[in-house]
């Protein structure tokens, strides 16, 4: 399901990448053997990610009617060519028909990685002509159980997320700025997620220009990391990419039915200038082989407006360097115990030594 949600957001970056500019868009569909079973999977993801592109939702008699004609079969061609596309210009709010043919569906046996393979067009209603046409595909790695991570990687992600908060608590950024805060990314999702929580709780309210929003709907979080994916490429949004990305954020961390939403949006649409989205991505991981060995993680960060700026950058490392230092002394006070108590007891006895010496020296006059 997730891989075929992130199909679904593809498309929509794919249709504004090429600037197709359509209405209301009516997606009816998917062919092929699977295909009616992940198509209402991916109409949630194209409605809770949509952007600037509107869907056509409501229910009409007529367009039920029309859909139950349509026998999706092996073949697509069969079924949608010209004068099937236009039989739904009468219908009023459908400007352009999306539909397509489920591939395959494949999970790769070493990551346990899933992919949705899709071929899909969009067909305007009013001259039954193909505005676009493309193979997306869509996946999805499932995450692996934090309980699983080492000990000591744990405290060196912790360190690294108080790092963070202390170098954007310097950062020289005067206007109010509101901030998306999208997932960490790594090759092992577990690291990734503890790293993007542990950030989180730090970052709240650690600069008083920055207002973040981190905490999206349960079931938006697999999305809000698709986007997290897609902008840590470092290509940049462009304007019109940068408003459709405004309101793909504004649905995903706040929902597209909800009042803070219309509030939020409002606030947002004034200046792209004053939002931005802060992503993150683990580009070094090191575990110590015994307990007196250092593990350290590094990740670089960026927060970038909608307008493409970048306002704060940042490589962060966090460590154990000094717990691994502690536990080094404790081992060796362990092995060698008795030695290290003898030699205490020699050191204080000649502190003793020499303060009773500098007191007699004091009391006798030796000393001025």
């Amino acid at each position: 399901d997730y891989a075929t949600e992130d199909a679904a957001l593809k498309t929509i970056w794919e249709l504004n990448q090429r600037s197709i500019k359509v209405g209301n868009i009516a997606f009816i569909g998917i062919s092929g053997a699977g295909g009616k079973e992940l198509a209402h999977v991916f109409r949630g993801g194209l409605l809770r990610t949509s952007g600037n592109y509107k869907f056509f939702t409501r229910d009409d008699k007529e367009f039920d009617i029309l859909l139950s004609e349509i026998e999706f079969g092996v073949r697509k061609e069969d079924v949608m060519n010209q004068a099937t596309i236009q039989k739904f210009g009468k219908i009023e709010g459908v400007d352009a028909l999306l539909y397509g043919r489920l591939l395959g569906v494949e999970v790769d046996a070493t990551s346990k990685k899933t992919y949705a393979r899709l071929n899909l067009s969009l067909g305007d209603v009013e001259t039954g002509q193909i505005l676009w046409s493309g193979n997306i595909t869509g996946d999805y790695q499932p995450a692996g159980a934090i309980e699983s991570l080492p000990k000591e990687l744990i405290t060196a992600i912790e360190d690294a997320a108080q790092k963070t908060a202390k170098e954007l608590a310097k950062a020289q950024i005067a206007t109010q700025t509101n901030v998306y805060l999208l997932p960490v990314l790594g090759s092992n999702e577990a690291q990734a997620e503890l790293v993007s929580d542990m950030v989180a709780a730090k970052l709240i309210n650690v600069h008083p220009s920055l207002n973040f929003y981190s905490n999206p709907p349960a079931q938006n979080k697999e999305l809000v990391k698709r986007l997290a994916l897609k902008l840590n490429s470092g290509n940049g949004v462009g304007l019109q990419g940068g408003q459709m990305l405004q309101t793909q954020l504004d649905q995903v961390f706040v929902g597209t039915n909800s009042t803070t939403r219309a509030t939020v949006s409002i606030s947002h649409q004034e200046n792209l200038s004053k939002s931005a989205y802060l992503t993150g991505k683990i580009v070094n991981t090191t575990i110590g082989k015994n307990s007196t060995d250092s593990s350290s993680i590094t990740i670089m960060y960026k927060i970038q407006t909608l307008d493409n700026r970048t306002i704060w950058a940042a490589t962060v490392t966090g460590d154990t360097a000094i717990s691994a230092t502690l536990d080094g002394f404790e081992a060796f006070y362990n092995k060698y115990k008795a030695l290290c108590i003898g030699v205490l007891v020699v050191i204080g006895a000649i502190v003793g030594i020499f303060g009773m010496f500098v007191a007699f020296r004091i009391l006798t006059g030796g000393v001025r």
